[in-house]
C-alpha cells in the first residue's frame, strides 16, 4: 500500500517532496506562522500530480473540524480527499456528525463542495467495541450510498476491539478503497495486515519522525515507549525540524515504514 508521510513543517520538503500520496492535518492549516508553508507545499504536491487527503483533525482534537472549513482548506490546494467528522471511539455520535456533513453537503454546502473539486469522501467508523464500529460502518454506507466514500479504519482499534484491524478489514464490503489511519503501537501489526489484506490503498503515519526527532530507530521495537515521543507536544513536534546528526535514523525509520507497508 501507498504511504502518506505526517512530516514536521519545516521538512517537508526534505522528507515527503515528490511522494504520490499524502495526508494533510487541517488544525495545522491556521498554525501561526506556519500555516502558509504548509499549504503553499500540498498545492505544489497537488499540481504536481500526487493525491493529498485532508484529515479532520479529530485524532488530535477529539471530533472532527466542521465541512465548511474543510472544504475552503480543499479548495486551497484542491486536495481530492477529505475526511467527513467523526468522533473518537464513539460510533453513534460518529455516525450523527457524518449523516450532518452530509445533508449539508447536498443541501447548504453544495456549491461550496462543487467549487471545492467534488472531493473523495472518507467515511471513518468508531466504536469500542466490534459491533459498534461494525453499525457505524454500515449506517455510514448507507448514509454516503452514490458518493462511494473511502473506508478510513483508525490505528487505535488494533487495541480496542478484540481481534484488532484485521477483524475490522474483514467486515469492510469489496469495492471500497480503504485507507489505514496511522501505524499502529504494535509495529509489526502493519506488515500483517499489509500481507493479509494486499487490497488496501494506503497508511498514513508520523512515526517514523516523532522517533527520529529524539534519535530513536523503529527496528528495535522492545525498547520503544508505549506511545510515540512528541517532544513538547503537537505544536513543537511541527514547528521543530530533525536535527541533521538524526536524519539517518529518521530515513532509516521512514524505510522502515514503507517495507512493512509494502510500498
Amino acid at each position: 500500500m501507498k504511504t502518506a508521510l505526517i512530516t514536521p513543517i519545516p521538512d517537508l520538503d526534505r522528507f515527503a517532496g515528490g511522494e504520490p500520496i499524502h495526508m494533510m492535518l487541517a488544525q495545522l492549516c491556521s498554525l501561526k506562522g506556519s500555516s502558509q508553508r504548509y499549504l503553499e507545499f500540498y498545492a505544489r504536491e497537488r499540481a504536481n500530480g500526487s493525491h493529498v487527503i485532508l484529515d479532520n483533525g479529530a485524532d488530535e482534537l477529539g471530533k472532527g473540524i466542521n465541512m465548511s472549513t474543510l472544504l475552503d482548506i480543499v479548495e486551497a490546494v484542491r486536495a481530492q480527499e477529505v475526511i467527513l467528522p467523526d468522533v473518537q471511539g464513539n460510533g453513534p455520535d460518529t455516525v450523527a456528525a457524518t449523516q450532518d456533513a452530509l445533508r449539508w453537503l447536498v443541501d447548504d454546502g453544495r456549491e461550496q463542495y462543487i467549487r471545492a473539486g467534488e472531493p473523495k469522501l472518507m467515511i471513518v467508523p468508531q466504536g469500542q467495541l466490534f459491533s459498534e464500529w461494525r453499525n457505524s460502518l454500515n449506517m455510514m454506507l448507507n448514509a454516503t450510498e452514490g458518493f462511494l466514500p473511502v473506508i478510513g479504519v483508525a490505528k487505535n482499534h488494533d487495541e480496542l476491539i478484540v481481534g484488532g484491524l484485521g477483524r475490522c478489514l474483514r467486515a469492510i464490503p469489496s469495492g471500497y478503497e480503504v485507507h489505514l489511519l496511522g501505524w499502529p503501537r504494535r509495529l509489526i501489526t502493519l506488515l500483517e495486515v499489509a500481507e493479509e489484506f494486499p487490497w488496501l490503498r494506503s497508511v498514513d503515519s508520523g512515526r517514523p519522525f516523532k522517533h527520529g526527532m529524539i534519535g530513536q530507530h523503529l527496528q528495535d521495537e522492545r525498547r520503544l515507549p508505549t506511545r510515540a515521543p512528541a517532544s513538547g507536544g503537537e505544536q513543537h513536534f511541527f514547528e521543530d525540524s530533525i536535527p541533521t546528526n538524526y536524519e539517518n535514523v529518521t530515513r532509516s525509520n521512514v524505510d522502515l515504514f514503507k517495507a512493512y507497508a509494502g510500498a
